[in-house]
């Protein structure tokens, strides 16, 4: 069977009988033909779309001046009329609701209003009680403003609150969009960039104060809490192919802590004092030596590096995999790992040195000394130094990986 749309004309004036209407949509299956009634008045045109079209039937009145108006049944029982000008450009479009049986068409669903080259220039979109839920405009620099607007009584504007505005550039990607609460206050403010750039702002109840932020570019994930100042980072992570970095801060915006995933699997622990000055670097890996814990590998403490006055690494303790004791400790005398060193072997107990070696700013070593008399030495940690932190991470979007694995990454 054919699957072209039937088109039927008809005289406007003599209008159609039921029957012959019912004769008209049986035939849907059936090739286009034209039925002429009261030859030489104006005529309308009646077209049958086939599946999938949304419509069901389309019944076109021309006008005396080129015009025309199309009334359209869709298949889901809603109605609209459709408006042309003379160069039958595409002018306005009236939706009604579903008909009750004894209504020839429901309540007002929506307008749009289009220019004269056809582009949609604003429209109107009412629920059905007939309260105004969404209105938009073109503005002359060509980016469209649409305003949604919480449930109520009315179709004015002004008598409603506003829940949604959002904007469009003149191509309709998504600029901005800016949510309230009903009590008129700002929820979220939602931005796009370039590419694949967003950025989300939440605010507290007062619409004022900043809660938390979200940021997404190619390939990062960054997310800020702030303090209730709005004002100060509490604790911020950036998410990116290299890994995750979280940061927490104190009110003055000092550094407390400093958590980084690597995607070498290592969790880099930076401590600080109470005015945020650097101490420690802890270096974590996971441990295969035994068994897992709750279904996880615990972690082991690989290395620790102290910092100086200049936040350089001038001290860097080093354990074993196995015993998990301190196994040597590095003394640095300038900023290169591999320069002028001295380097302490711990004995089994983990405290005491055993020997000493020494190597030049080339890295050559004087083949190492027993470590007694004046270069005997012991070591002592703090406990919190070469324990794990406790700290709670920042809500992350859903599928991010901590250690930065590419395939989480893949360009949207």
């Amino acid at each position: 069977m054919s699957k072209t749309p039937i088109l039927i004309t008809i005289a406007a004036v003599a209008g159609i009988s039921a029957a012959a209407a019912a004769f008209i949509i049986h035939r849907s299956e059936q090739n286009a033909t034209d039925v002429h009634f009261a030859q030489g008045q104006p005529r309308s045109q009646i077209f049958l779309p086939v599946q999938p079209r949304k419509e069901e039937r389309i019944i076109r009145h021309p006008q005396a001046d080129g015009s025309a108006v199309d009334d359209v049944l869709m298949r889901d029982g809603t109605t609209k009329q459709i408006v042309y000008d003379k160069q039958m450009t595409l002018r306005e479009v009236r939706a009604y609701f579903k008909a009750a049986l004894d209504q020839e068409r429901g309540p007002l669903m929506y307008t749009k209003q289009h220019d004269e080259t056809g582009h949609l220039s604003a429209e109107r979109h009412l629920r059905l009680d007939g309260s105004l839920e969404m209105e938009g405009r073109f503005n002359p620099d060509k980016t469209y403003v649409r305003t949604l607007y919480y449930p109520g009584k009315s179709a004015n504007a002004r008598d409603l609150v506003v829940m949604t505005e959002q904007v469009f550039d003149k191509w309709w990607h998504p600029e901005a969009q800016t949510d309230y609460r009903p009590d008129g206050t700002k929820k979220l403010v939602h931005t796009w960039g370039d590419g694949l750039e967003e950025m989300f702002n939440n605010f507290a109840e007062d619409g004022k104060t900043l809660v938390s932020q979200v940021e997404l570019k190619r390939g990062s994930y960054y997310t800020a809490l702030y303090y209730p100042d709005g004002v100060n980072i509490m604790v911020e992570g950036l998410n990116t192919y290299e890994g995750s970095t979280f940061q927490w801060y104190r009110p003055d915006h000092s550094l407390r802590l400093k958590v980084t995933y690597t995607n070498a699997s290592a969790d880099e622990i930076i401590l600080t004092d109470d005015h945020g000055k650097l101490l420690y670097k802890q270096v974590w890996y996971k441990d295969y030596s035994g068994g897992m814990v709750n279904g996880t590998w615990p972690l082991r403490l690989d290395h620790l590096d102290h910092f100086n006055d200049q936040g350089a690494v001038d001290i860097r303790y080093e354990f074993s995999s196995g015993t998990k004791r301190l196994q040597s400790v590095t003394y640095f005398e300038g900023t290169e790992l591999y320069g002028q060193r001295t380097i302490y072997s711990v004995g089994f107990d983990g405290v005491r040195a055993t020997t000493v070696q020494h190597y030049d700013k080339d890295n050559k070593g004087d083949g190492g000394k027993p470590a007694t008399g004046a270069l005997s030495k012991s070591f002592t940690l703090e406990p919190g130094t070469v324990k794990y932190p406790e700290f709670q991470l920042p809500p992350m979007k859903e599928g991010l990986s901590l250690y930065g694995q590419r395939y989480m990454f893949r360009d949207r």
